[in-house]
C-alpha cells in the first residue's frame, strides 16, 4: 500500500514536469502550425478557373508569351496553365496516308511544344556557330541523306547530331539531337516571340527537311497577324 502511495505522486510529478517543460513548446508548435495552415491556405487557394476563350471562327485562343495562338478545337491543344497561357502542345501527323489522309501510326506523330519568347532559338548561321553548338562532336559527315549533315561524338555510337545544310529564312541552321531512344528533337524559331521544340521518329530522318517545313507551316497557321520574321 505504501508503494502505491509513493508511485502515484511520482507519476503525477513526472506528468506535471512534462507539461511544464514541453507544454509551452507544444502550444507554440500548435500556434505556429495554425498560422502556417492559414498562410498555406492563402497560398494554395486556387484562382477562379477561366473559361476557354474562342475566336469568331470557333478556334481556341491560347497564349504563349505575348503571342496569341488560334488553334482549331480538333487539334486538342494542351496548355500547361489552366488559364490558357504557358507552353502549348499540339501534334502533327506527317507523313500522312496519301489516299485517306489518315495518320498511319504513332511513328508518324510529330509532337510540338510552343513556348513564348526566344528561349532557345537554333544557332545563328555559319559553320563556326555549328561548331559552338556541337563543341565535342566531329563532322560534318555525309549522312547519305539529302541536305542533312551529320555530327558524331567520338566515344558514342548512340548519340548523333544533325543539321539541315540549307539555312532557314532567319539564317539559322536547324539542328537535331538523336540519342539512344527512338526520337530526335529539334528547336526552331517561328516568329519573333515564339519558338517551338518538336520531336519526331528517328526513322524519318531522311525526310527531316520536309518535316521541318510542315511544322513551320502548321504552327504559323495558328498565328494571327504575327510580325514578320
Amino acid at each position: 500500500m505504501s508503494k502505491f502511495r509513493i508511485a502515484v505522486p511520482i507519476a503525477l510529478v513526472a506528468t506535471a514536469v512534462a507539461i511544464t517543460v514541453f507544454g509551452p513548446a507544444i502550444q507554440r508548435t500548435d500556434s505556429d502550425i495554425a498560422k502556417q495552415d492559414v498562410k498555406s491556405h492563402d497560398l494554395v487557394s486556387p484562382a477562379p478557373r477561366r473559361e476557354p476563350v474562342y475566336d469568331e471562327d470557333g478556334r481556341r485562343v491560347l497564349f504563349v508569351g505575348d503571342i496569341s495562338l488560334h488553334i482549331p478545337t480538333s487539334q486538342n491543344a494542351i496548355s500547361t496553365n489552366a488559364d490558357g497561357s504557358g507552353t502549348v502542345q499540339v501534334n502533327l501527323c506527317w507523313p500522312r496516308e496519301e489516299d485517306t489522309g489518315e495518320c498511319p501510326g504513332i511513328e508518324n506523330v510529330v509532337m510540338i511544344f510552343l513556348t513564348g519568347g526566344n528561349k532557345r532559338p537554333t544557332v545563328d548561321g555559319g559553320m563556326a556557330k555549328l561548331r559552338q553548338e556541337f563543341p565535342i562532336a566531329e563532322g560534318p559527315f555525309d549522312s547519305e541523306m539529302e541536305g542533312i549533315w551529320e555530327f558524331r561524338l567520338p566515344s558514342s555510337e548512340a548519340r548523333f547530331f544533325y543539321a539541315i545544310a540549307e539555312p532557314d529564312p532567319t539564317g539559322r541552321h536547324v539542328t537535331a539531337r538523336c540519342y539512344g531512344g527512338p526520337r530526335c528533337s529539334s528547336w526552331i524559331h517561328i516568329v519573333p516571340g515564339l519558338s517551338a521544340q518538336y520531336n519526331f521518329d528517328k526513322r524519318h530522318l531522311p525526310i527531316w527537311t520536309e518535316i521541318d517545313q510542315e511544322v513551320r507551316s502548321y504552327v504559323r497557321s495558328f498565328v494571327i497577324e504575327s510580325a514578320a520574321d
